[in-house]
Order: structure tokens, then C-alpha cells, then sequence
């Protein structure tokens, strides 16, 4: 990096105005068409849709995305918990029979710009939270690239690293891009360390970190510092030779002090996520699995040319397009049935065809322009961002250096696209430099004719594809040109790769100019090139929905559920009748006619805009205790480590371990399941739900008093006693010795303590996430389990005096009752995040102190 000149108000303020319309111009057809930016409407999955009355807009996506499943629900409970009990986001009772939420990293609570949902909604915030975001990283990245290349320059680099198809594409989860947008802090707080005294680098490299780290995707964050910490060692290096060793030394130790200051500022968050990783099964997921999710050639061919390949829902809009409605439909049902998509069909990665849509697409100019600087002669400038796309590219393709990141802990790294990161970070620098080299005074014959060539070769593939599309297809496709589906997928591909060749021809036409012309117009014109270049791909990968309808308004089956739970937070009933779960079943076998198999009855996580609670859900780091304890019910339940699958098996719906969690109704589409009786609720609702609510006969209590705790040695002979014919969790209860000691529990007949007389009364007081109260009368010493998941940080107190808690029945919290009258209180508050937000004050203090000093320290 290069000597930088000082930051003027005009121009800064003019390149965040110009920065600005290049990210509203990739959202206007949101902002002036009325349509919700939420990728995946409620519409196209059930039980909201499709139906006679709300048809399904065919722009939607209908594959679903984790916006509907994951991202939207958590935004909407943080919403209401900080409207109504800001310590309620501490713990999520309503996913997988309670959770951290604050160590779900991904839920991002203590993110400040989450303030935009507050000023916006909820539905309309998706759409200023991805502008701002856009905005932010773009202004930061033209601070960075100022100091390696001209302001105008900057300008086409800034707008490539905020209007990627990185970016773009990750709004379904928008913590991907909160994450990313503070990564040019970062950068410029190591290049500003490295290069001047002072606490001011170190200041901006820890704020980078912090805001990235809320943002709620810590794995961009560190790769972030990664990036910026190659961009420093560059830096460093040319210190080291012009000014020795010794500055070089001082540089490093301050962009040192900004990590550890970063981290300790991180510490809220930080701790509680370090805190469940010993007991989250997605830290434990196997190397061989992680390098399968690696990416292949032709997944790289569609990051770089998007909607080319495997594209199914694109060529089902085609079909629909025709109106033949007959032959839209037999194509939807064949889709559906044999998962037909062109990448999927050469049997591609797990990634499958989702990796083109959700990596790095920069435009066609800013390629062209990365090219021109490739083929300039090198220097450090280059061999930055070259660096930065080498470590990416090894890193996305399953070596080794992927598996030394995901050592890192706490976090998990196994999708490639948290590495392609790197390269979004190199493609950036590449675009401004290539600009520059351009329209530089001399040397423009190297990269004209470099990106000429490569321009070509280019254009030459695409001609193929559009002269003879049927090549490609037998080298992607299994059955190839037989392929049922192939005259749709020709016609396809000659429809994309002709977009591609128009924009490659207009890309190389503006580029031709921008060399012929030093006009300030020149910049302009590229800026407008990349802007209908990534709205287009901004549109098709965040198809709008229809504003007209509310998103995930109460259903008449979801109203019924509400009535049975009643005001949980407020007025329990005092029987904890209303602190009844959910499960789903789905058996093609037992579904309602009309019904589709492949549609889940009732989204996961939607239970967090209900609160409805929930044994199922979808969140980025659990707990390992229920998946195993769903794993004893049915092996296969759980899947990709964080999301656990319908119920399948008959015979899953009569195991004790569902009465044990207290599952009271089963959701499906099914006519009858064994065990269960029907809710006799009016058959128009199940017809147009295509959802039926079925009764289970024997859950047990949230609050059981069970007559006998079996003491036992091992993890493992606690799920042997649970998994074993004729547990009955109403009379037994199972825990480890050493939390049986903890408890005072002393076995009295065989392995068992035995209560001596008959069960205390109970009587809910209140149920709230953080807080818990019931009223209790006992005659005897009397062990009550819980069911909801035990964690460290949960306390019980009776009487004015502490009460030990502890796991039982594998995952839950079981306390031993005194003898007597009393209100027992159980409370949430880790002692991770106390921990943490004091060593983020000390973090604070300590910064504080040094500027204040660094501005009273004597002038030389």
C-alpha cells in the first residue's frame, strides 16, 4: 500500500453521496414496486399457502431460504423482547426446549444498528438494513482503497465490494453482510497501526471487530482480520526496509494492542458463544464432511457467469411464462419429484446449486478491470489482493489450510462461502487498480490486451453455449440432451449466456472508452454498467414478495395453538397447562388427500413469532443433549448439525422421551396417527391449512415430581435409561453421580434415592424466558425435574437461600425441594456474560485512558 494523502470533507462526503445511489439504484425495483425485499414469502409454504385465497406470486422463491426459516423469526423476537423484557433475550424457551440465545451467535442481539427494525419494522427494515449495510461497507472499502489508488478509482472498487453478488446474495441472512461491513474498519485500523503512533489505529481495528463480531457471523470476522492482517504485513514489510526494524516492531505491537482491545470488547458476545461450544454438535462436525461442501469447476463457472447453470426455479418461471398451465404444473411435480437441476444432475458437492447464487459475483466491468491489473506489471499493490484470492481459493477447495481455520474456537467454518470472503476482499482492490491502470498515462498496451484476450475466450464460451447448448448439457446432466427436461434447460441456457454476452460486449465497450477518455464521466458510466449488471442479480437471487399481504399472519391453526398456551409471560395457568410443545409428523402414507409430502407442516422457528414452544427448530449453534435425546426417538432426525427433521416412523409417536419433553400436539398433514386422537377442529381449516392438530394422550408435566432418581456413572447410562423399554418419565428420572452429590441425593435402594412420602403440590407463579417461579408444598425432601434445557447459567433460590441445580434426564434442570412451604425462583443470567462485559469495561477503560494520555503527552 502506498504513502496516503489526508481525508477532505468534499470528497468523502461526495463519494458517500455517489456510493449511496449506486446501492439505491440495486434495490429500486423494492423501493418503487411495493414489494417486501423478503426472499421467501409464507405464500409458497404451508400452511399459508398455496390456497384459493392467496394465490402464490409467481416471482417468489419457492424453494425457501433461511430469511423464512431462520432469520426474519429471530429478528421479529428480538423486536418484541426488547419492546416488552430486554432480558428475555438471553434465553429462547421456544426452540428445542430452550436455548442460549445470546450464544447463537447468528441471532446477533446486542448488534446497535439492529436499531434500523426499531425505526422500520420488521418488514420494511429488511429493506433499510441491506441499503445501509450496502452504504457502510461500500464507504468504508473506498476509505481503504483511497490509500492504495485515487479517489475515482476507489469509487469502482467500494461499489464491487458492497454490491457484490457476496453480498447480495446473503440477505436471506443478513448477518453475513452486518459481519462484512466492518471489515474495512479493520483493514484501515491494521494500515493505520502500522504506519502512525498513536491509539487511533488500534481504536479503529478493536471497533472493526467489535461491530463485525455483533453483527453475528464470527467467521467473517475473523477471516476479515485474516485479510487485514496480510494487508498489514505488506504494509510492515516496506516499513521495515525504509525506516528498520525497530519501527516496523511498533507497528505491529499497536495493531496487536487493537486485536487483543477487539476481543476483549467482544467479550459479551464472545464468552457465551465459547461457553456452549463444548456442548454444540456443529463444533463437532467431521472433517470429511466439511471437505465434501468444497466447491468444484462448475460451481466456480457459475459464480463467475450466475443463472448459466443449474438454475431449476428459472426455468420453471419460463414454463409459467408460456401459459400453458398444464405443462407448468407437470413440470413443478417432476422438479419436485426428481430434484432435477443441471448441477445437481453431474452430482456436484453438497453445496449443490445454491454455491453459484451466494458467492462472489462482482459484475462483468469490475472483471474485466481485475484482469487489466493482473496483467500490469506486479507490484505490491497487485500482490495483495492476489494474495488474498490465492488463500481464498485454497481454503474454498478443501485443503488443508480449511482445516487449520476450523480449529479456531467456537466457530465452524466448513462452507466455502465464508472463504470466498477472501477473495470478494482481493477482487475489490483488483477493480479499483484495474481502473487506474486503464486510464493510466502510459503502459496501456500489457492490460488492454490482456483483458481483451481473456474478454475473448469469454465471448468464445458463451457462443458456445448459445450455438450449441446441447454440449454443455450432456456435460453436466446424467441423461444430457435425453434428459426429459432438456428443451426447457437449452432454451435456458441460451437465454442466460446471451445476458452474459451483452454485458460482456457493453462492459467491453465502456472499458475501451474509459481508456480513450480521462473524463470524470468515465467512472460514472462503469458505475452505472455494475449498478443494472448486480440489480439484475440482485432481483433474481431476492425475488420481492407481494406487500399486500401481512407476512406470517395468524392461521386459524396457529390461533387455536395460541388459545391453548395462554399468557405464558403474564398469567400462567397455575397447572402449567398451557406450557405444552409441538412436534411435526410427516408420513406420505397417512397425509390428508390434496396434501403435498415435500411441504413441511409449519415452518421451523416460526414458533418465534408465536410463541408457541417447540422441540424442533433451526438455529446456528444448539444443544447437543436434546438432538441426542430426539436421536433416541428416531436416529435420523437431526440434520446438518442444527436443524432436526419431522418425525417419520409410527412408532415414534408413543416414546416416552415426547412425554418427557412434554409434547402435547402433534402438527401433520395426515388423516390419523396411531396413538394420537384428532382435534376436532373445523374441517375447512385442515382443508385449507393442509395442517390437522392430533393430541397426544400421556405428556408429562413441565414440572415433574418423579417418586425415584437413578444414580448413574456415565452420559452413557443415562441415554441407556432413557432409551430402554419402560422408562416412564412420570415415575423416574435419571442423573450423573457427581450431580446427584451436588443435589444431596443418596441412593436408598439400589442405584435409586427413593422419595420417602407423597409428591409436593406446585403451582406455577409466573413463566417468563429469563425467570421462572412456581409455589411449592412438600411433605417430604422432593426432587422436581424441569423440562427445559439445563445450562450453567440458571440458578434456583428458595427462602432467601441458593438451591444446587443440575442436569437430569440428560438435558433437563432437576432441583431437590426442602421440606415445607415455599416459591421456588429460577433465573437466567450466565456467568460468561458477566465476565465478559467486565473485561469489555476494562477494554473500554484502557483505550479510553490511552487516548486521553497520547493527547496530553508532550509534544517533540
Amino acid at each position: 500500500m502506498n504513502n496516503f494523502a489526508p481525508l477532505r470533507g468534499r470528497p468523502v462526503l461526495g463519494a458517500a453521496l455517489v456510493l449511496f445511489l449506486f446501492q439505491l439504484a440495486l434495490f429500486l425495483p423494492y423501493v418503487f414496486s411495493g414489494e417486501l425485499f423478503v426472499p421467501m414469502s409464507p405464500w409458497g409454504a404451508s400452511p399459508w399457502g398455496p390456497s384459493a385465497d392467496h394465490p402464490i406470486h409467481e416471482s417468489q422463491d419457492r424453494d425457501g431460504s433461511d430469511k423464512l426459516s431462520f432469520n426474519y423469526p429471530n429478528v421479529r423476537r428480538w423486536l418484541r423482547e426488547v419492546d416488552r423484557d430486554p432480558e428475555a433475550l438471553l434465553w429462547n424457551p421456544d426452540n428445542w426446549c430452550g436455548i442460549s440465545f445470546l450464544a447463537t451467535q447468528n441471532t446477533h442481539v446486542l448488534y446497535p444498528l439492529n436499531a434500523v427494525f426499531l425505526l422500520f419494522g420488521p418488514d420494511h427494515g429488511m429493506l433499510a438494513t441491506a441499503i445501509l449495510h450496502g452504504w457502510l461497507a461500500s464507504l468504508f472499502a473506498w476509505l481503504v482503497l483511497r490509500r492504495v489508488t485515487r479517489d475515482g478509482s476507489a469509487l469502482i472498487g467500494a461499489a464491487v465490494y458492497g454490491g457484490s453478488g457476496w453480498f447480495l446474495a446473503h440477505h436471506d441472512m443478513i448477518q453475513y453482510a452486518h459481519a462484512a461491513t466492518w471489515v474495512p474498519l479493520m483493514f484501515l485500523g491494521a494500515d493505520r497501526s502500522a504506519m502512525q503512533r498513536g491509539p487511533a489505529g488500534p481504536a479503529l481495528l478493536a471497533l472493526g471487530f467489535l461491530l463485525g463480531f455483533l453483527g453475528g457471523m464470527p467467521q467473517i470476522t475473523v477471516l476479515g482480520l485474516l485479510a487485514a492482517g496480510i494487508a498489514c504485513a505488506w504494509r510492515l514489510a516496506a516499513i521495515r526496509r525504509t525506516d528498520g526494524v525497530r519501527v516496523a516492531a511498533r507497528g505491529l505491537g499497536r495493531a496487536c494492542v487493537g486485536v487483543v482491545l477487539g476481543i476483549m470488547l467482544s467479550g459479551p458476545q464472545l464468552l457465551p458463544t465459547l461457553e456452549i461450544r463444548a456442548d454444540s454438535p456443529r463444533s463437532k462436525m467431521p472433517l470429511e464432511e466439511m471437505h465434501g461442501l468444497a466447491g468444484s469447476s462448475l460451481e466456480f463457472a457459475g459464480a463467475v457467469m450466475p443463472g448459466i447453470l443449474g438454475d431449476a426455479t428459472g426455468i420453471e418461471q419460463m414454463v409459467l411464462d408460456a401459459d400453458d398451465t398444464e405443462a407448468a404444473n407437470a413440470f413443478r411435480t417432476d422438479l419436485s419429484e426428481r430434484k432435477f437441476l443441471l448441477s445437481r444432475a453431474s452430482g456436484v458437492t453438497g453445496i449443490g446449486h445454491s454455491f453459484p447464487e451466494r458467492v462472489m459475483y462482482p459484475g462483468m466491468a469490475a472483471l474485466l478491470l481485475a484482469l487489466a491489473a493482473a496483467f500490469r506489471r506486479p507490484d505490491s499493490r497487485s500482490a495483495l489482493p492476489w494474495t488474498l484470492i490465492l488463500v481464498g481459493g485454497l481454503t474454498m477447495t478443501g485443503t488443508a489450510a480449511l482445516d487449520a481455520f476450523y480449529k479456531i474456537p467456537a466457530f465452524q467454518f466448513a462452507n466455502p462461502r465464508r472463504f470466498v470472503f477472501l477473495v470478494v476482499i482481493g477482487l475489490s482492490l483488483l477493480s479499483a487498480l484495474g481502473y487506474e491502470r486503464l486510464t493510466a498515462p502510459r503502459g496501456l498496451r500489457r492490460p488492454r490486451s490482456a483483458a481483451a484476450v481473456i474478454a475473448a475466450a469469454v465471448l468464445a464460451l458463451l457462443v458456445t453455449v448459445i450455438a450449441w447448448p446441447d454440449l454443455v448439457l450432456d456435460r453436466v446432466s446424467e441423461q444430457g440432451a435425453d434428459d426429459p427436461q432438456a428443451p426447457w434447460a437449452l432454451t435456458w441456457l441460451r437465454l442466460h449466456a446471451s445476458r452474459a454476452l451483452i454485458l460482456i460486449g457493453a462492459s467491453s465497450v465502456v472499458l475501451w472508452v474509459a481508456t480513450r477518455a480521462k473524463a470524470r464521466w468515465a467512472i460514472a458510466a462503469v458505475l452505472a454498467l455494475l449498478a443494472a449488471d448486480l440489480s439484475w442479480f440482485n432481483q433474481r437471487t431476492n425475488p420481492g414478495q407481494d406487500g399486500t399481504h401481512a407476512p406470517f399472519p395468524e392461521t386459524n391453526v396457529v390461533r387455536w395453538l395460541r388459545e391453548r398456551r395462554g399468557d405464558l409471560a403474564n398469567a400462567p395457568a397455575p397447572d402449567a397447562s398451557g406450557l405444552f410443545r409441538i412436534i411435526r409428523y410427516k408420513n406420505p402414507d397417512t397425509n390428508f388427500p390434496g396434501t403435498d409430502n415435500e411441504i413441511a407442516p409449519l415452518t421451523p422457528n416460526l414458533n418465534l413469532i408465536y410463541e408457541i414452544q417447540d422441540v424442533q427448530g433451526y438455529e446456528a449453534i444448539t444443544d447437543r443433549h436434546v438432538e441426542e435425546l430426539m436421536a433416541l426417538i428416531e436416529p435420523d432426525i437431526v440434520a446438518q448439525h442444527h436443524f432436526m427433521q419431522e418425525l417419520r416412523r409410527p412408532e415414534s409417536l408413543s416414546s416416552p422421551i415426547l412425554d418427557l419433553v412434554g409434547v402435547h400436539y402433534v402438527l401433520s398433514p395426515a388423516r390419523a396417527l396411531p396413538g394420537c386422537s384428532l382435534v376436532p377442529l373445523p374441517p375447512e381449516w385442515l382443508m385449507k391449512e393442509r395442517l390437522a392438530v392430533h393430541e397426544r394422550p400421556t405428556p408429562a408435566p413441565r414440572f415433574q415430581t418423579p417418586a425415584r432418581v437413578r444414580i448413574v456413572e456415565s452420559e452413557a447410562a443415562v441415554k441407556g435409561v432413557l432409551g430402554a423399554k419402560g422408562f416412564d418419565p412420570g415415575k423416574e428420572a435419571v442423573v450423573l453421580a457427581k450431580d446427584a452429590a451436588k443435589l444431596g441425593l443418596v441412593a436408598s435402594e439400589g442405584d435409586s434415592w427413593v422419595r420417602a412420602g407423597s409428591p409436593a403440590k406446585l403451582e406455577v407463579v409466573s413463566y417468563r424466558p429469563t425467570r421462572v417461579s412456581f409455589r411449592y408444598e412438600a411433605e417430604v425432601p422432593t426432587a422436581v425435574l424441569i423440562a427445559d434445557t439445563f445450562h450453567p447459567g440458571w440458578s434456583a433460590t428458595s427462602r432467601g437461600g441458593d438451591l444446587p441445580l443440575v442436569r437430569a434426564d440428560h438435558a433437563f434442570r432437576m432441583v431437590l425441594l426442602p421440606a415445607g412451604r415455599g416459591t421456588l425462583h429460577m433465573t437466567f443470567m450466565p456467568r460468561s456474560l458477566l465476565i465478559g462485559t467486565a473485561i469489555a469495561f476494562a477494554g473500554l477503560l484502557a483505550l479510553v485512558a490511552w487516548g486521553l494520555w497520547w493527547r496530553r503527552r508532550p509534544r517533540t
